[in-house]
């Protein structure tokens, strides 16, 4: 029954990209998403399967002490990884007065998006060794005020360039924010409340992207897309602060396990040549593509081969030997698929096909986003 649906709906999203037409770059957002979804999101779950050893302290400490700030602590985390995924949809409708700004074309100005989705997908790999050599506090700081940075690049960016270097910055950090979460979620909740909590994460998963087309159409049709990148500095700057107020115990075994840069040289270039050419494919001659495509596949392969006969691998990808899991990982990829290339696709239509205004665009994702907000957390328990 689940496929059934999945290939009606995979076929919707199809039938929209012909109606627009092949040559208005309408079916590149299909594509990103996808990047997106098999890069990033999926491998984040097996990072998170596979590296879910509980912290003890946090554990004794969470179990002894009942004024132990879960909660908080939890939240300062939630609120980096909310604006992180936020930033996936936040410019889908800002690109075309983006476009007017800088005088870049269609082609141009989704580096913005393919940008931010290659670097995110190329470091996701590299961040399950990288938090186990940093004690849990540091490595929120510098993820929120690396993401901070990177919006303020973006709010006073003088160049398209450096506009998608700050978008590329910030993509870095979003690499590292949900690993975080989940990490904080397994380290301070026992199990019999972890359901709940996972309920409220997958809230952000689901909302987040949501909300992007929603809150970027209501500011930039009464202020300036530039706004879009400067809202999110006090909503950070206060994570940062509470941070260094409560978080004071690590979350992590800091086992600091030897990094094999050949796993982080070929996951950065499979991945990434995955995402490239997943993105790009529109616009790049078919050889290339093929090349581009299968030297990436190779790459992927070779990681992956690699990672089953180190004795500390990378990405520890035995999770895939439980069944469940392998399920799991496919039913939530295309459903994920599914949402995120709708919520892509929809403000496209609405605005360059039937001439609304990024308002009304956004108040017509709104009924899905609400309804996934309020949904999530009781679907945890």
């Amino acid at each position: 029954m689940f496929f059934s649906c999945l290939i009606i709906k995979m076929k919707t999203i199809l039938n929209f990209s012909v109606i627009w037409g092949s040559g208005q770059g309408f079916r590149r957002p299909v594509k990103m998403v996808y990047a997106k979804i098999t890069v990033s999101l999926i491998f984040q779950i097996i990072m998170h399967a596979s590296d879910s050893q509980e912290d003890a302290t946090a554990h004794e400490y969470y179990a002894d002490n009942p004024d132990f700030p879960a909660k908080t602590i939890v939240a300062t985390l939630f609120i980096g990884a909310f604006f992180g995924y936020l930033n996936d949809t936040l410019l889908n409708v800002a690109l075309t007065p983006i476009m007017k700004d800088f005088g870049v074309d269609k082609t141009t100005v989704q580096w913005l998006t393919t940008g931010f989705l290659l670097v995110m997908g190329a470091f996701t790999p590299i961040t399950a060794g990288v938090i186990q050599w940093f004690e849990t506090r540091k490595m929120v700081l510098f993820t929120q005020a690396t993401f901070l940075a990177g919006s303020l690049i973006c709010a006073f960016a003088p160049t398209f360039g450096v506009l998608v270097v700050g978008r590329m910055v910030q993509a870095v950090s979003a690499a590292f924010f949900v690993p975080l979460l989940f990490n904080g979620v397994l380290s301070i909740f026992p199990p019999n409340k972890r359901g709940t909590a996972m309920g409220v994460i997958t809230m952000m998963f689901t909302a987040a992207p949501a909300m992007g087309p929603t809150l970027s159409g209501i500011i930039i049709d009464h202020t300036h897309w530039r706004v879009l990148f400067g809202f999110t500095a006090p909503f950070m700057l206060a994570a940062m602060m509470l941070v260094g107020k409560y978080l004071t115990v690590n979350l992590s075994n800091i086992s600091r396990p030897k990094i094999d840069m050949l796993s982080a040289v070929l996951s950065i270039a499979g991945f990434g040549g995955l995402v490239y050419a997943s993105s790009n494919f529109a616009h790049m001659p078919l050889l290339e593509f093929i090349l581009l495509f299968a030297a990436s596949v190779v790459l992927v392969g070779w990681f992956a081969h690699r990672q089953f006969h180190l004795a500390t691998p990378l990405l520890n990808l035995r999770a895939f030997e439980y069944k469940q899991f392998r399920y799991c990982v496919v039913i939530l990829a295309g459903a994920v698929f599914l949402f995120l290339g709708l919520e892509l696709m929809v403000p496209m239509y609405t605005q360059q096909v039937l001439m609304l205004t990024g308002t009304a665009t956004g108040l017509i994702l709104m009924p899905a986003s609400i309804a996934q907000a309020v949904a999530a957390p009781l679907f945890g328990k």
